[in-house]
């Protein structure tokens, strides 16, 4: 019914500078919420084999978000920066869950200026800006498709 989403590598480039630093042992800050999360997302599980504890994972980093889904097998991603970001299609799913046949499972793909930030949006009309969006939806739903 409930579930909850804690940062790990999100998107944006400023982040690095809290989210890789690394404490004694050498883990960075990123890694240490990904192990918290493993440790407790399966007793979280829903029928459905994912956990309601979450991890927001970036697809500005595909590299990263492969990794930590290996240390969060079970957790669904929240994926910001697909689109204007400068995170594409290929990235936003870098972490999703593999294998049994399903693919592009485990993850939720946020993309909002990339939908809504139209360069001429005081220009247009209401029919023309719901057009402009919902082809830019489709767009990007086509993308995620491939």
């Amino acid at each position: 019914d409930k579930g909850i989403f804690l940062l790990v590598r999100t998107s944006n480039p400023d982040a690095a500078e809290l989210q890789d630093s690394k404490n004694g042992e050498g883990e960075t800050l990123s890694e240490r919420v990904a192990r918290f999360i493993r440790e407790n997302e399966s007793s979280l599980l829903g029928e459905c084999g994912i956990s309601a504890l979450g991890a927001v994972v970036g697809a500005t980093r595909p590299e990263e978000a492969k990794a930590l889904r290996k240390l969060m097998p079970k957790s669904l991603f929240l994926v910001p920066g697909f689109g204007a970001q400068g995170g594409g299609a290929a990235d936003a799913l870098a972490g999703a869950i593999s294998g049994s046949g399903v693919s592009k499972r485990g993850v939720i793909i946020n993309s909002s200026r990339g939908i809504f930030a139209l360069e001429d949006m005081n220009s247009l009309s209401k029919e023309e800006f719901q057009s402009q969006i919902a082809k830019r939806a489709e767009e990007q739903k086509i993308a995620l498709a491939k």
